[in-house]
């Protein structure tokens, strides 16, 4: 026998409803449906990454302090609490800002938007910077060196930052890199051919720091 078409739903002596079987809501599929919805939407959530403010402040608070540790040679002279400071403070400038940089980069091979991403932020960002630099000496003190391998001031960080990020992918699979970084350190400290060309010297010697970042 086959299922009616009809369903008479009385409510009352006298009336009744009729209702289409087909026409009544799965409630219980759609909750279902909305529970795996959602479910999907809480996983997405949960796998964003969430970005630390704290290395964020940690950076801050590194640069700050190589700001304003670069105006204390004037005042390390007079005051022996100046000079305990630069000194003391020392792990908590450029080594902290270099282990902070070496934790927001990524060792995913170089390839396509990485590749570009790498060249226009920092390279190119240093190669404009020391075409300022040259035309400033140029026109303060009538030098018109052109020399894009020498960095000026602090423009060294973003060389070597461009070495460190182009090199990582390389070297990322070697195992126990940190300390055959700190023998390449402590090696090329005693080679005078790793000087201020191409921020060699500081690149080399602060790459353990980075790589353990």
């Amino acid at each position: 026998m086959g299922l009616p078409t009809q369903v008479e739903v009385p409510t009352g002596p006298s009336s009744s409803i009729q209702v289409d079987p087909l026409e009544v809501p799965e409630s219980d599929s759609v909750a279902t449906q909305i529970q795996s919805v959602q479910d999907e939407e809480a996983t997405v959530v949960v796998a964003k990454k969430v970005r630390d403010p704290w290395l964020d402040n940690a950076r801050i608070f590194a640069a700050v302090l190589i700001v304003v540790m670069h105006f204390a040679p004037d005042l390390r002279a007079n005051s022996s609490v100046v000079d305990a400071l630069y000194y003391g403070l020392w792990p908590m400038r450029v080594p902290l800002y270099v282990l902070v940089a070496g934790y927001f980069s990524s060792a995913a091979p170089l390839t396509g938007r990485r590749a570009v991403s790498l060249l226009r932020n920092i390279f190119f960002v240093y190669v404009a910077f020391r075409l300022i630099a040259m035309v400033q000496g140029g026109l303060l003190h009538g030098s018109w060196n052109i020399n894009l391998a020498t960095p000026s001031f602090a423009l060294w960080f973003l060389l070597a930052l461009f070495w460190w990020r182009l090199t990582l992918p390389l070297f990322n699979h070697i195992k126990y890199l940190p300390a055959i970084a700190v023998v390449v350190a402590i090696g090329a400290g005693f080679l005078p051919a790793f000087g201020p060309e191409f921020s060699a010297s500081r690149a080399i010697a602060f790459w353990p720091i980075f790589i353990v970042g």
